[in-house]
This record gives C-alpha cells, structure tokens and sequence, in this order.
C-alpha cells in the first residue's frame, strides 16, 4: 500500500518567470455566441488564448483578437518566448498543420504536439505524409523552427536539451525484405540530426536540468541498458526505469529489475542495495543525495542516501530538503496516512496525504491531505479549512506563507497566508509569487472574463 496522489491541479511552471507581471489586468473577454475551451495563458500575465468555437469553424483567440478559422484545431494553446505568439495543430484542406501565430506550416497526414526548448525560444515536433504502415521506410521526420529533419519510417517526440542547443528523437528504421529474409524493422537515437547505431527498440531522450547531457533506454536481445552521454552502461536488465536526473544535471539514478519487478536503484551506473521491490529515485536540489521507497518482506521503508530508515506499514514518495540533508514522506501508522519528518511529531489523522513540498530553507513541509472525504492543506501540523479539492501548495520565497487554489461548491478559490480570496469558475494557473512575498499572482476566469488577478499579502 502507499499514499494516494491527487492528481495536480496546477502544476508549477518552468523557470524563466522572472518576467511576470504583478499588475491587475483583464486580458479578454469571451463573446457571448461562442462556445470556449483550453484557456492559456503566458507565462508572464500578460497574455491569454483560448479555443473559440462559432458557426461551425474554430480559431484561437489571443487577448481579444480572433485569428484565422480552422475545421479542427487539436491542441491548448502554448505561448513562445515573447509571450504574445501561440503555437497549436490545426486541421484545414485535407491536412494538419503546425500554426504559428497566424501563419500555418506545410500540410501533412500527421503531425505530432510541439514541444518547446526549455526557454520557449525553439519548438519541434514530428510530422507523416502518410504511407503504407510499418513497410514504409520515409513517411515521418522531426521538423525543427519549421526545418524538416531527415526521413524515417517513424519518429519519437522530440525534445530539448535544458540549454536548447540539441534536439533528440527516436526513429524507426525500416529493413527491406531479401529472397532470403523477410523485412525488419530497428531503432535508433536520432541527436540533431546524427543516428546511433540500430538497436531492437529505444526509449524516449531524457535530457538534464542543465547543460546538454542526455540519457535514454537502448534494448537488445530483449535486455535493457541505461545509455548516458553516448556511453552504454554495463549491466543488462529485463526491466529498466527511465532516467532521473538530479537538478544540476550532473548524476543520473535510474530504478532497475528482473521478472517485471524493479528490485535495485542504480545510481551513476552503481548498483545499490537489492530489495523486493523499489519506487522511483528522487534527488535534493544540490544533486547530493538520493531517496526511494523500498520493500523487503513485510516492510515498507525509506531508503535515504546509505541509510534505511524505519518500516511502516506503507509509505509514499519522499522529498528531499533543498540541501539534501532532511528528507520527509507519507506513511502508514494504525491505519491512519500521516508525514513523517525528522523528529517532527506530524499528526497521523488522515484518509491520504501527498508527497510533501519543502520550503525553500528547508525548516518545514507542506502537503494535502483527506480528512473525513474533504481535502485539506497542511504545513507542518496546522491545518487549513476543508475543500472539495485543493491544488498543491507553493510556498513563498521566505518560507514563512503557502498558497494554493482550492474548490467548494463549485467555485474555486486561491488560498493565501490561509485567507482565501474571492471565487472564480476556474483559477488556470499555479500561483506565482513575488520575490518579496508581498503580492500572489494567477490567471483566473470569471463567467468570460479573463483576468490576471494580484493578491496583496498581509501578515
């Protein structure tokens, strides 16, 4: 058993947000005869899109202004770098099209959703003309900043390295059929542009935090290998995780087994302790130590960095303290979730709690929790007031105040230093806090107002 997750409401934006606005603004209205979804907004609150539906055609709307109609449009808006252009898949004469601001890109069959270089500045995404199934060795490429890439039967999605300057992508490479030998198929990592060798079959890329390196999952002969800056780690397995990179970008754990059961975590290519079974790696934000869930025979346990701490009857996803030395997690005591941290002595009184969220000195915890079928937020031990459901916490720069949106009645409502502040049909970002934690920022819509609402916070 382990502690439930709630599905995150709101999930916190990438870095680069030093831009963002603290000033009040609407930023559109929905006109009345159109039907709307999938509202976006910049990462700065200075801009939202939505999807508009009228008259049977659909458009993006940007602020207030209307861009071109489409038969079908795929994809939530997603804002480039400047914060101003929207980029989304669109349906028009027979094929889709990657649409940048106002200017759609070639027709194909197929194309894949765009993804974005970490700082918004490039995007990238996979396209097919279509062909006759896996016997076609030319249908798809990954095109980049509107540049098509080489042909291969099939691609991956792309993605970007944390600095942008490299794009990886799996490729599928047809073999043509002999007298002799029937038609086969391989893979490859394809990394701008450049192919590894053919393998049976590879993973996704996962690139790290920082810099450009990059790890990904290589099978052959039905066993998995952990490939890490071009270079193939040793051990063979029958069941590998995917890469974990710690945020510094410089080490990389992955959780590895037999039998279709992950029994050891691997740590830079070190094997460590073999368990029953072990959950996913997670690292401190200096990249110094590394904490799991473990189970071997009736316990349920913490492995932290080479200590083994206490069994529970269950426990949930540790969190590591920003400088690695702390950790805290969910567990299971007479039936009841509670967190454990430290020798912090945390109320055990609760249906489900969540991985907890350090603050940024690393001194307290915050989580979600059901108590009685309602949902609460908690730091350290005081609890805030019940919902139907909660967003996860963001703590303020000082650590000393959370915030969080939240639901009752079918309205929702963002939490501030435990005041909660007028309703709203949807609040469509995290909150966003100032560096002096004076002000909360968050887009928000009203009936068909689109707002970029400020907080002031009070002590």
């Amino acid at each position: 058993m382990i502690a439930m997750r709630v599905a995150p409401l709101l999930l916190a934006w990438a870095a680069g947000q030093d831009t963002t606005s603290f000033e009040e603004k609407l930023l559109g209205q929905i006109p009345d005869d159109v039907i709307f979804k999938d509202i976006a907004f910049s990462r700065d609150g200075r801009s939202v899109a939505y999807l508009a539906l009228a008259n049977g055609r659909m458009a993006v709307t940007v602020n207030n202004t209307r861009g071109k109609e489409y038969e079908k449009i795929a994809d939530k808006p997603q804002f480039t770098k400047d914060g101003k252009t929207v980029v989304y898949r669109a349906f028009s004469g027979g094929g889709w099209h990657v649409v940048v601001g106002t200017n759609p890109g070639p027709a194909m069959a197929v194309v894949g959703m765009p993804v974005f270089s970490p700082d918004l500045s490039k995007y990238a995404f996979e396209g097919s003309r279509g062909g006759a199934g896996t016997a076609t060795a030319n249908s798809a490429s990954v095109w980049v900043g509107g540049q098509k890439g080489p042909d291969w039967a099939a691609c991956g999605a792309p993605a970007f390295s944390a600095d942008g300057s490299v794009v990886a992508h799996s490729a599928r490479v047809v073999r043509p059929g002999t007298a002799t030998q029937g038609m086969g198929t391989s893979y490859v990592m394809v990394i701008n542009n450049k192919a590894s060798p053919q393998v049976q079959t590879v993973s996704n890329p996962f690139f790290a935090p920082k810099g450009r390196l990059m790890a990904y999952r290589c099978c052959s002969n039905e066993m998995w290998s952990m490939v890490v800056d071009g270079k193939e780690h040793a051990d063979k397995w029958s069941d590998l995780g995917n890469p974990v990179w710690d945020p510094e970008g410089k080490h990389v754990a992955y959780k590895a087994g037999t039998e279709g059961l992950f029994r050891r975590i691997v740590t830079d290519g070190k094997k460590g302790e073999e368990f029953d079974l072990v959950g996913e790696p997670v690292w401190s934000q200096d990249g110094k130590a590394v904490a799991y869930r473990a189970q071997k025979g009736e316990d349920r346990l913490i492995v932290f960095g080479d200590k083994k701490l206490p069994g529970y009857a269950g426990v949930g996803e540790p969190a590591l303290s920003p400088d690695g030395t702390s950790v805290a997690f969910p567990a299971v005591k007479d039936f009841k979730w509670g967190i454990v941290f430290g020798d912090k002595k945390l109320p055990f009184d609760f249906e489900m709690v969540t991985q907890p969220t350090f603050s940024p000195d690393g001194k307290h915890v915050a989580y979600q929790a059901m108590w009685k079928f309602k949902y609460l937020t908690v730091v350290d031990d005081v609890r805030d007031a019940p919902y139907d459901h909660t967003g996860l916490p963001t703590w303020a720069p000082q650590s000393n105040k959370v915030a969080y949106a939240s639901k009752r009645d079918n309205k929702w409502y963002m939490v501030v230093a435990y005041r909660t502040q007028e309703g709203f049909d949807e609040i469509l970002t995290p909150p966003y806090w100032k560096a002096d934690g004076t002000k909360v920022a968050f887009g928000a819509r009203k009936d068909r107002s689109l707002i970029w609402r400020v907080v002031e916070v009070t002590d």
